[in-house]
């Protein structure tokens, strides 16, 4: 995030209520309430941007790490975006890197608004809530902190998700895993286009062989029998 972009929000951005000031009753939970209080406006106003950023730590707890977004959807609407933007990315780069961050931060609160359904905030939201429960019952008050400021902050219509380092995260290894799935996908096709070329079959022609079924299943327990490897990473895909 640039620092034009850090001034708009503090400008336009109202500052949050507290979340459940009603459950604020553990130790931890009211020194961090308390510190707010006395810091009153001016405090929420410097660490607005620090808590939207360093939350991207909050993807490693316990709550969010299994929290993905959807993987196809994220790769086609990731390169929407990209081709988009790609005009006004290529001009910024020339420009410099602060730039090229502002415009590729916008295109990526684009990315986010369009991934992030409403299903995907309430989850999110949830899981917040669920963070926000046991880090009242720790010592760790600088989660604690920004836990008590994300949740509402999240809930805003003025502040975009894809300003908030949580969701960046979620949405950065949720593309990694897709990544990572194609590779493997690309593989094992092409380890069965090899291994079919080792039994004679040069002309590969994928539409043609799932056209006859039962062929398609002979030549692929010849393979796996012969390749036990390639067995065990086809099951691994499927499953």
């Amino acid at each position: 995030m640039t620092r034009k972009r850090h001034k708009k929000i503090r400008e336009k951005t109202p500052l949050p209520a507290l979340a459940h000031q009603n459950r604020i009753t553990s130790p931890p939970t009211l020194i961090v309430a308390n510190r707010i209080a006395i810091g009153g406006e001016d405090y929420l106003k410097k660490n607005l941007i620090r808590i939207m950023t360093d939350s991207a730590k909050l993807a490693e707890e316990p709550e969010f790490t299994d929290l993905y977004l959807e993987s196809e959807k994220t790769i086609q609407v990731t390169e929407h975006w990209l081709k988009k933007y790609e005009k006004r990315l290529a001009a910024a780069e020339k420009k410099g890197p602060d730039a090229y961050q502002e415009v590729f931060d916008e295109m990526r609160i684009e990315v986010i608004a369009d991934l992030a359904t409403p299903a995907f905030r309430k989850e999110a939201d949830a899981r917040l809530q669920a963070l926000l429960d046991r880090l009242m019952t720790t010592n760790d008050l600088t989660k604690l902190e920004m836990a008590m400021l994300l949740k509402p902050l999240l809930g805003m219509k003025s502040i975009p998700w894809g300003l908030c380092g949580l969701i960046l995260a979620i949405s950065n290894r949720t593309m990694q895993q897709a990544i990572q799935e194609y590779e493997e996908d690309k593989s094992l096709y092409d380890s069965v286009v090899e291994a079919l070329k080792a039994e004679g079959v040069d002309d590969i022609d994928i539409p043609t062989i799932l056209e006859h079924p039962d062929k398609l299943e002979q030549i692929g327990q010849k393979l796996f029998e012969a390749q036990l490897d390639l067995r065990q990473r086809a099951d691994k895909q499927i499953w």
